[in-house]
């Protein structure tokens, strides 16, 4: 080391390479807000420091500054079968800059009087842009996007020069995505929200880093759906993929669908009370439970998934109704075997048969049907949903400690 390098102010050991993030084998869960738990780390709070003498090559500099990104989702609102959906979300990014450099050292140094940060007016908002290259980081799969509050931005002093940017701006956006519905009503849906620099002029200086995901308990309080614990994807240095995972309530499908159907079918085995040589009563019977499911299938029509393929629901609806064409059939079979061999006791012997076989037909398709509900159910478990607790507003995930949060120990909490 140059013994005549000059005395500099000297970062702390643990903090030299800002890139040093420290990654987690699986999202931690606290119900604190981001901003709640980077004041928590304290690494940008103005304090004592010692001195020692260090030349610019004990600092690594990176070739693209880190962008660290906070997703806070306010609410869900209007999840379509056709693949769209509302979000309501605060974006935060922060960001490391020289406001020396800057021309800003009286931003910082504002900052640093506070102990703290400095909220920074519409006056110097505008001076920092003016100066300062900044980010610019919109959601790529959006159809529409409208802003509900101002952007603000927070300027931290914090010690031994490291100072930083935290912007951040509120949006309404409506999202498109593709849902696989072959499991409907037992699915879960991936709402993808895709976040990409989309500044050409910029997007090689930044590293996008989506380091933390939190809902508000409004939006975890949803009639139709259930909210699971979010992943994130990072796809390069321009664009970081955010998925909200949600459950869908199949109750409500179960109840109305498939019950219903059940008992639809259920009532057919009434045939059986009347005698096979009354073949017209038979057959009118069959015909109006026929026409009733044909009817009651078009009513559904409006309430399930119109999609090219089968959903799960799908196989039990059909099972139902061509069931009911099998029953038909059956209704006739005694009368036109006795027919056939002039053997009245015959008839008797092949619907006694088929009264046995009819209803065992109906509870195998049942049971095959409630096999197979359960076993989609069992390979969706993996996915950890998220209870609201009591007094608890801010339901918060990280994906990483970054290295300014890692003197703040984060525990996963059970939600």
């Amino acid at each position: 080391m140059d013994q005549n390098a000059p005395l500099l102010p000297a970062p702390e050991p643990a903090w030299v390479n800002l890139e040093d993030d420290a990654d987690l084998e699986s999202p931690t869960a606290s119900n604190k807000h981001f901003l709640d738990q980077l004041c928590d780390a304290g690494f940008f709070k103005s304090k004592p420091v010692f001195s020692k003498r260090v030349t610019q090559n004990d600092v690594d500099v990176p070739s693209r500054r880190p962008l660290y990104a906070a997703v806070a989702i306010n609410s869900v609102n209007n999840i379509h079968d056709h693949g769209t959906f509302q979000i309501k979300y605060r974006l935060f990014l922060l960001w490391m800059v020289d406001l020396e450099a800057a021309d800003l050292s009286s931003l910082a140094e504002k900052a640093r009087a506070s102990g703290h940060w400095h909220f920074a007016s519409d006056t110097e908002i505008e001076e920092i842009c003016a100066k300062v290259k900044m980010p610019n980081v919109s959601i790529f799969n959006q159809v529409s996007a409208e802003k509900y509050d101002v952007q603000s931005i927070r300027v931290y002093g914090g010690h031994n020069g490291k100072s930083a940017l935290l912007w951040n701006q509120a949006w309404i956006v409506t999202c498109k995505d593709h849902f696989d519905l072959h499991h409907f009503p037992f699915d879960i849906q991936a709402l993808s929200i895709e976040f990409r620099q989309n500044d050409p002029k910029s997007w090689d200086l930044f590293d996008l880093r989506v380091r933390f995901v939190q809902f508000h308990k409004i939006a975890l309080e949803m009639p139709e759906w259930q909210m699971l614990e979010p992943t994130v994807i990072k796809e390069g240095n321009k664009a970081t993929s955010v998925e909200l995972h949600v459950r869908r309530f199949y109750w409500y499908y179960i109840q109305n669908v498939v019950v219903s159907l059940l008992l639809l079918s259920s009532v057919r085995l009434v045939i059986f009370t009347m005698k096979w040589t009354d073949l017209g009563s038979r057959v009118s019977t069959c015909l109006t439970l026929i026409l009733s499911s044909i009817a009651y299938k078009f009513i559904l029509s409006a309430t399930l998934p119109k999609v090219p393929y089968n959903t799960i629901i799908d196989y039990y609806v059909l099972a139902s109704t061509y069931s009911l064409f099998f029953m038909t059939w059956f209704s006739v079979l005694p009368h036109v075997i006795s027919t056939c061999y002039d053997d009245a006791s015959l008839g008797d012997r092949v619907n006694h048969i088929l009264m046995i076989f009819s209803p065992c037909m109906v509870c195998v398709f049942f049971l095959a049907w409630v096999l197979l509900a359960c076993i989609v159910c069992f390979k969706n478990s993996k996915h950890k949903p998220i209870y609201v607790v009591g007094g608890k507003n801010w339901y918060a995930f990280n994906f990483a400690i970054p290295s300014f949060m890692k003197g703040q120990p984060i525990k996963r909490a059970e939600l």
